[in-house]
C-alpha cells in the first residue's frame, strides 16, 4: 500500500539574536568647509552592505551615512557635511546553518553629533529560517481500505523575494518661489506604502514626500524651502505570485537623490528625484487540505506510523492606525515666525502579549525646523520624543505564536501655539502578521500484516452497542471490523451524529 502525499514547504525559525552596536568617531570639518557655529540638524541612514554566515555565527557589515546642517560664523548656512561610519560585527546565532535564510534588520537607536565627535547606537536583529518539507497524506492506493479524513488548514511560505524599485520623478518650483541657487538640505520619506499581490506581479503603492531647503540666486534672498508629495505606483513582474498570496516583510527607502536642474529657460527651477526602495518580501499562502488521519482494512491488518509535524497558519494579518499627539517647547526667547518642516521616526520600545492581543509601548522621535526672528540664527530645530501605547487586536494569540510588527509613520503635522509651543499630530501604522504554530500527527507509512484469524473468528458477526461519550461511526466501524456505510444503512441513520445512549446494530465486514 502506498500513500499519496502533497509536499509543502514551511519556514522554520532556527534562531534569533538581538545585539546593540556602539560606534564612536571623531567629527572633523574639512578644510574647504567653514567652521561650525551652530548645529541645526543631522540625520543618518543605515545600510547593511554584507552578511556572511557560518554555523552558529554571522558577520554583519554595514555603514551609517550621515549629514549635518549647520550655520557658520557670520550667520550663513554652510553646505551640509556628509560622512560615513562603517562597522563589522560578529554575532553568535545558535542554530544557524549556512543554507539557512538569514534576515538582518537594523535601526539607528541614537545618533549624536557635536562639533568634535559622532556617536551612534545601532540595534541589529537577526532571524535565521530554514525551509522544512512536509508530506501530507492525502490519499492511499488501496481501494478496499477504510479511511477517515480531517480538514487541515496550513499557511506556508510560498515565496521569498528581494528586489528594488526605482522611483524617478520631477516637479517645477511654484512660480511664487525664487530660483534655486544652491540646495542646502533635502530629505525624502515614504508614506502610506502598500504592497499588493496579483497574478504574476507585485504592485507597490504609496507616496514619497520630498523636502528641499535652498538658497536663492541672489544673496539678499532669504532661505527658501519647498515640499512636494510624489505618488508611487510600481509594478514588479513576479510569475510565481498570485492574488491569493499574502505579502509581508521589509520595505524601506534605501537612497533618495534630490537635485536641482535647469528648466527650458536654463534656470534651476526643477527638482529631480531618484529614489531606490528596497524590498525584502515574503509571500504566504493559506491552503486547506483533506488529509488521511487513520485507516483500516477488512482484508488485513494495517498499522499507520505517525510523525509529529510542526505546522502553522496565519492567525492575524492587519494594520493598526495609532494616533500620536503631543507638544514641544522651543527653548528660545525669539519669536517663531514659521514652521519650515517636520519629520519623525517611529520606535517600538516594548511589546508583550495580553488577553486582547499585542501591547505596544513606543515613541515618536520628532524634529521640527523653524524660522525665527533671530537674525543671527534664523533657522533652528527642536527635537522631542512623544510616547504612545496601543494594543493590536490579535485574538487567540499565545506564547506559541510567531509575530512580526512593522511600524511606519503615515502622517505628521506641526502647528504653532502661543508661547513658543508646538503641537504635534501624527499617525503611526503598525502592520502585523501573527503565525500560529501547532503540531499535527501525519501518517508517514502504513505497515501491513495478515489478520490474526483466530481473533477475528472469535468476534461476533452481529453485535449491539450503546453509544458512549467520544464514540463516532468511524471508531465503532474500526473496532468491530465494519464500515461506516454499513452501520449507517443498517441503523437507517440520516447523519453521522451520534447521541450518548443511542443503540446501534453493527455487522462484521471481515472477508476472512
Amino acid at each position: 500500500m502506498e500513500l499519496t502525499t502533497k509536499t509543502i514547504h514551511t519556514a522554520t525559525v532556527r534562531g534569533t539574536a538581538l545585539t546593540q552596536v556602539t560606534l564612536d568617531d571623531d567629527f572633523i570639518v574639512p578644510d574647504v568647509q567653514p567652521d561650525i557655529e551652530h548645529l541645526i540638524a543631522d540625520r543618518g541612514n543605515l545600510t547593511i552592505t554584507d552578511v556572511r554566515k557560518s554555523p552558529g555565527k554571522a558577520e554583519v557589515n554595514g555603514q551609517i551615512d550621515f549629514q549635518v546642517l549647520y550655520q557658520s560664523p557670520g550667520g550663513r548656512l554652510a553646505d551640509p557635511l556628509t560622512d560615513r561610519l562603517q562597522f563589522s560585527e560578529r554575532i553568535n546565532l545558535e542554530g544557524l546553518e549556512e543554507r539557512d535564510y538569514l534576515q538582518v534588520q537594523g535601526e539607528i537607536e541614537d545618533l549624536t553629533i557635536d562639533v568634535i565627535s559622532v556617536k551612534a547606537i545601532l540595534l541589529l536583529t537577526l532571524t535565521a529560517e530554514g525551509l522544512t518539507d512536509h508530506h501530507l497524506p492525502v490519499d492511499i492506493s488501496d481501494a478496499a481500505a477504510e479511511t477517515i479524513r480531517e480538514p487541515l488548514e496550513i499557511s506556508r511560505l510560498s515565496l521569498r523575494h528581494k528586489d528594488t524599485c526605482r522611483v524617478k520623478d520631477e516637479f517645477d518650483l511654484p512660480a511664487s518661489l525664487p530660483t534655486i541657487g544652491q540646495l542646502l538640505w533635502t530629505s525624502g520619506n515614504l508614506r502610506g506604502t502598500e504592497l499588493l499581490c496579483g497574478d504574476g506581479r507585485l504592485t507597490l503603492k504609496g507616496e514619497l514626500e520630498i523636502f528641499c531647503l535652498y538658497r536663492g540666486e541672489a544673496e539678499h534672498i532669504p532661505i527658501q524651502w519647498v515640499e512636494k508629495t510624489l505618488p508611487i505606483h510600481q509594478t514588479i513582474e513576479l510569475p510565481a505570485a498570485s492574488q491569493e498570496m499574502i505579502p509581508f516583510g521589509d520595505l524601506r527607502l534605501g537612497s533618495c537623490m534630490i537635485r536641482a536642474e535647469a528648466d527650458y529657460d536654463g534656470e534651476l527651477r526643477v527638482i529631480s528625484t531618484e529614489a531606490v526602495i528596497d524590498l525584502d518580501m515574503r509571500l504566504y499562502e493559506s491552503e486547506r487540505f483533506s488529509i488521511v488521519t487513520d485507516l483500516y482494512s477488512p482484508e488485513r491488518e494495517l498499522t499507520p506510523e505517525y510523525h509529529l509535524a510542526e505546522l502553522e497558519n496565519i492567525l492575524t494579518r492587519n494594520s493598526a492606525n495609532i494616533k500620536v499627539n503631543g507638544k514641544l517647547n522651543v527653548q528660545t526667547d525669539d519669536r517663531i515666525l514659521q514652521i519650515i518642516h517636520a519629520e519623525g521616526r517611529v520606535n517600538i520600545d516594548e511589546q508583550h502579549l495580553t488577553e486582547e492581543g499585542i501591547a505596544l509601548e513606543g515613541t515618536l522621535s520628532v524634529r521640527v525646523l523653524l524660522l525665527t526672528a533671530d537674525d543671527a540664527v534664523p533657522i533652528r530645530s527642536v527635537t522631542g520624543l512623544l510616547p504612545f501605547s496601543y494594543t493590536i487586536d490579535a485574538s487567540g494569540i499565545d506564547s506559541d505564536c510567531l509575530y512580526r510588527i512593522d511600524p511606519s509613520l503615515e502622517f505628521l503635522n506641526a502647528m504653532m501655539l502661543g508661547g513658543n509651543e508646538l503641537e504635534i499630530k501624527a499617525a503611526v501604522r503598525a502592520d502585523t502578521l501573527v503565525r500560529r504554530q501547532f503540531t499535527c500527527p501525519l501518517i508517514v507509512r502504513v505497515n501491513e500484516a495478515p489478520f490474526d484469524e483466530e481473533k477475528i473468528h472469535q468476534m461476533p458477526g452481529l453485535v449491539g452497542v450503546v453509544v458512549q461519550p467520544g464514540d463516532t461511526l468511524w471508531k465503532l466501524a474500526k473496532r468491530f471490523h465494519a464500515s461506516v456505510d454499513s452501520i449507517r444503512m443498517m441503523n437507517q441513520l440520516s447523519s453521522d451524529e451520534l447521541r450518548v445512549g443511542q443503540r446501534l446494530l453493527i455487522m462484521k465486514q471481515s472477508k476472512l
